[in-house]
């Protein structure tokens, strides 16, 4: 009977959770955060023997090491390499993304020697690169000076079989033909663009929160009319006995900043559990969609939250004021009120 092989043509090995960058546009989505997590070398010799019995020597195209930054372990990086290449011989394109800050000519050598491909992340120039990537534990230092002192070490032979990663923002867009030049004239083989897609997260979350605070301003309203009309008796003899109907829409708008008050509060504290508990312990996907290579970075498909104080905070602040709004409506309705008119209608 023959083998059943399945079409899974690369394998990307994420190495750890940890880097010595922080860089403004990564969607990594635990770097730095958390517990640190390292594989071992016989986790990925492991799941690599399962991967090869799932696809077969001939189905791999392409093994992939990323981070967040893999370099941090060199010594399990290069003996991952060798493991590799002794089981496949030169059959897939190993592929290691680095940041470029722990390079070396020693090192450079011995992934080169083994057929390795070293990809660097780089944006470009210093201008657009110091932009976005930034160290971990010194912002203020330079990333592209660390970077291009490791590459200047390099031969020629070395760099022009490395492969630059350009990642670019609508910041460094106008940039981009230059910053290609750059690394091509700097020595680099290959150049590969990446478009920050994250950056238009910004404009789905203003949709979002758009339609999620026109929801609440319709409710909020039909509330707060079905409690004035279920009222209008109880206002008209009120106004009859002599309450001024100024004080009326000051009881209406004092209700209306109670209720959104009360709601906001106790939703968001509702919120901000719910956030909390899903930063520890996200909701796995995996049975609906597969996880996502882009950009040098997998999208593992699970949802977890990064509550912020901004996050936390603006959501019962802005439900408050939608409240105290919305109130103002029926507020002014009253502040016209008639006794002798609703007594007659009710």
């Amino acid at each position: 009977m023959a083998k059943k092989v399945f079409p899974i043509g690369s394998l990307d090995i994420c190495l750890s959770n940890r880097c010595n960058l922080m860089c403004k546009y990564c969607y990594f989505d635990s770097i730095n955060t958390g517990k640190p997590l390292f594989l071992t070398f016989e986790q990925i010799a492991k799941a690599f023997d399962l991967y090869i019995g799932l696809v077969s020597v001939n189905g791999v195209d392409k093994i992939s090491f990323s981070g967040a930054e893999p370099f941090l372990n060199y010594p399990l990086l290069l003996r991952s390499v060798r493991y590799i290449r002794s089981k496949c011989a030169e059959k897939p394109e190993i592929e290691l993304f680095t940041n470029g800050t722990f390079l070396s000519p020693v090192r450079v050598k011995e992934l080169q020697g083994l057929q390795a491909k070293i990809v660097v992340s780089i944006d470009g120039a210093k201008q657009s690169n110091d932009r976005n990537r930034i160290f971990h534990k010194d912002p203020a230092a330079s990333v592209f000076d660390c970077i291009m002192g490791n590459l200047r070490k390099l031969s020629k032979a070395q760099l022009g079989r490395m492969c630059a990663s350009m990642t670019v923002t609508a910041q460094t867009a106008p940039l981009l033909a230059a910053n290609v030049r750059f690394l091509r004239e700097f020595g680099f083989g290959e150049v590969q663009i990446n478009l920050n897609i994250l950056e238009i997260w910004g404009v789905f979350k203003f949709i979002f929160a758009l339609i999620f605070y026109f929801a609440v301003i319709l409710i909020a309203a039909n509330t707060m009319y079905m409690a004035l009309l279920e009222r209008m008796r109880e206002f008209g003899i009120m106004g009859a006995i002599g309450l001024k109907p100024r004080r009326l829409s000051r009881m209406i708008l004092l209700e209306g900043f109670l209720m959104s008050g009360i709601s906001g509060i106790v939703g968001g504290m509702v919120g901000i559990m719910g956030s909390f508990y899903l930063k520890e312990h996200h909701i796995d996907l995996s049975r609906f969609m597969t996880q996502i290579t882009y950009a040098e970075t997998t999208l593992q498909p699970r949802l977890r939250s990064y509550p912020t104080l901004g996050s936390m905070l603006i959501p019962i602040v802005m439900i408050t004021v939608l409240g105290m709004i919305v109130a103002t409506f029926p507020a002014r309705r009253l502040r016209r009120l008639r006794p002798v008119d609703v007594l007659r209608e009710v």
